[in-house]
């Protein structure tokens, strides 16, 4: 190799070319010089065992996980009926395709309808018939519902 002071490319006397011409030298020597270490038998074996540990390494692709949460309407159903049963409401029949459900509460009947709407929103009505044994029902239901929704 070049000692530093005459390295082609620290001599402002030599032309760009003479550098360029030394470095394209300098890296075929390099280059000679590890065809030779590859033939001897010790590189040979480096690259064996190389090889081998490199072998064992797997690779496995980081697994990925969707989370899907239920859609508004589904999420207002399951709040809206246990919203009447903390009411304290017995639900009689709870429909959730037609969002209907019937129950009764100290003899009054109690109607929950839970509809989509077409701008994407869903709205939850509750009718309750006779409900003057019971005039703190839709109250209840009201808080109820919106604890279970996290409002």
């Amino acid at each position: 190799m070049f000692p530093a002071w005459r390295w082609p490319g620290n001599d402002p006397r030599v032309s760009r070319i003479a550098r360029i011409a030394g470095a394209c030298a300098a890296y075929a020597r390099g280059v000679s010089r590890k065809i030779d270490l590859m033939r001897s038998p010790r590189a040979w074996l480096l690259v064996a065992v190389a090889a081998a540990l490199a072998s064992g390494c797997v690779y496995y692709p980081a697994p990925y996980y969707t989370v899907t949460s239920p859609s508004t309407y589904d999420r207002a159903w399951s709040a809206a009926v246990g919203a009447l049963q903390d009411a304290g409401v017995r639900v009689a029949s709870a429909d959730a395709n037609a969002g209907v459900a019937r129950g009764t509460r100290d003899g009054a009947d109690v109607t929950l309808m839970v509809v989509r709407q077409s701008d994407g929103t869903t709205r939850v009505q509750l009718d309750a018939k006779s409900s003057q044994n019971d005039p703190g029902l839709v109250q209840r239901f009201s808080e109820a519902y919106e604890r279970r929704m996290g409002r």
